[in-house]
């Protein structure tokens, strides 16, 4: 509790009531660590989590949710996680995506998508067929998300960054599902970050609500008619929910509010702010997560917008033959940005400005193909000679991540994974691998 704002807790007293005392009393434990299996690369959830060596009990509302019982350090320097084999995510943040409920062949758009959490749990759900548009306004922050959609192995991702307004209006009514994790005021994150303690203010809530209705207006507009829009916050303000989604439905009569059904937090109280508030989802600590605040709405009408199929399709034999000798598919479908060669995602609209489009499978270097580490971390079939396979516990891996030379008896580029999930790539020749795992990711 130290630290916390007296403004602030006789706010919470107002919104919980009898459920006060158990929210301070979350301040004196540590808060809920949770990971999310990666079923794009795992293929098996249970044989995986057999084999973790953390003890981990399963979350009632995701299949593949696994919140850790005890106090770990070193999760994220675990063979496992470097291959993207999970995602180290709070209970409650996994919560909205559950909510968006993506299917396979959808596009969806996750507007403030950063560090890139819901957006590889939306890619999951996807399972590679569909479209993915991901963006995040700030560039530094951008670079993480393009990070982890690539360790987890996303092959169907655009990835922007853009203000939401210029995106949404250069994709009207296209999108079946989109994502609003809003910016917000952070008061769910107070056990974890002193930071937003500071800097929590009633004017900052005031403030950061006027972007969220700003954001919302443009989502709306990137939204089909029939298509679903799902609005989340880490925070308890009803300043920046319940007030923010009575605005929207009061400015957008095309728009209604739908239950969400996931059996985790409880359903708003504040029925005097907005009708059938009992359809949002309030997740405080007690419940077994941090905070979160989530809203479920439906664009009522039929129809969306057709946006141009993107056609700037290029055929690089260069391309084409490292293809063939490496991997055991047939040759996809790569556009040329610049330098860099993408094999962009089925059914991809015309895109403009694009940081990533599909898979940054490398770059074109006086007439030759140099892949990157993006491509070898999908699930594409590589030919067995080309394919180095070791287990967790294998020497060899730890020393791989480390950037060292291993021994490997093959020729040319080669794919490196641990126990079938992709992990990197190398160079080989005489017996050796020459190390290509990027720098930036590399444990000493």
């Amino acid at each position: 509790m130290k630290n916390l704002s007296l403004k602030f807790l006789s706010q919470m007293r107002k919104i919980l009531g009898d459920d006060y005392s158990k929210f301070l009393d979350c301040f004196e434990k540590n808060p809920i660590k949770a990971l999310r299996i990666n079923c794009l690369l795992v293929k098996n959830i249970d044989e995986f989590v057999k084999n973790f060596p953390f003890e981990t009990e399963k979350l009632n509302f995701l299949d593949n949710g696994f919140k850790l019982t005890k106090k770990y350090d070193g999760i994220g320097r675990l063979i496992s996680h470097h291959a993207g084999a999970f995602y180290v995510q709070d209970p409650s943040a996994m919560v909205a995506v559950c909510a968006l409920d993506p299917k396979p062949g959808e596009k969806v758009l996750d507007l403030c998508a950063a560090p890139g959490g819901k957006s590889t749990q939306i890619a999951e759900k996807l399972n590679g067929n569909g479209l993915l548009f991901s963006n995040e306004i700030n560039k530094s922050r951008a670079n993480i998300l393009i990070s982890n959609l690539e360790r987890m192995g996303v092959k169907n991702a655009v990835i922007f960054s853009k203000r939401p307004s210029e995106l949404c209006n250069e994709y009207r009514e296209y999108f079946d599902k989109v994502l609003v994790d809003a910016p917000c005021s952070g008061e769910g994150m107070f056990r974890k970050n002193s930071n937003a303690v500071l800097n929590w203010s009633l004017e900052n809530s005031h403030g950061c609500a006027l972007r969220q209705k700003e954001i919302l207006n443009s989502a709306a507009l990137a939204l089909k008619p029939g298509g679903i829009l799902v609005y989340s916050t880490c925070t308890f303000s009803t300043i920046e929910n319940e007030e923010v989604i009575k605005w929207f439905l009061k400015s957008r009569d095309d728009f209604e509010l739908e239950p969400i059904e996931v059996d985790f937090g409880e359903g708003s109280p504040f029925s005097d702010i907005i009708p059938n508030a009992f359809h949002t989802k309030r997740i405080y600590p007690f419940h077994g997560g941090e905070g979160q605040f989530v809203a479920k709405l439906k664009k009522n009408g039929n129809f969306g917008a057709k946006i141009n199929k993107f056609s700037n399709i290029s055929k690089i034999d260069c391309f084409s033959k490292f293809w063939d000798q490496t991997f055991d598919e047939p040759v996809p479908d790569v556009a040329v940005f610049g330098d860099r060669v993408m094999v962009v995602p089925r059914d991809m609209p015309s895109v403009k400005n694009a940081i990533v489009a599909g898979i940054f499978a490398g770059r074109l270097k006086n007439n030759r193909f140099v892949p990157n580490h993006h491509l070898f971390k999908c699930d594409i079939k590589i030919k067995n000679h080309k394919l180095l396979n070791l287990s967790f516990s294998d020497k060899k891996a730890l020393d791989f991540i480390a950037g060292k030379e291993i021994s490997f008896d093959s020729q040319g580029y080669c794919g490196v994974r641990v126990e079938g999930i992709p992990l990197g790539f190398g160079k080989s020749s005489c017996k050796k691998l020459k190390n290509h795992y990027p720098k930036g990711l590399r444990q000493m």
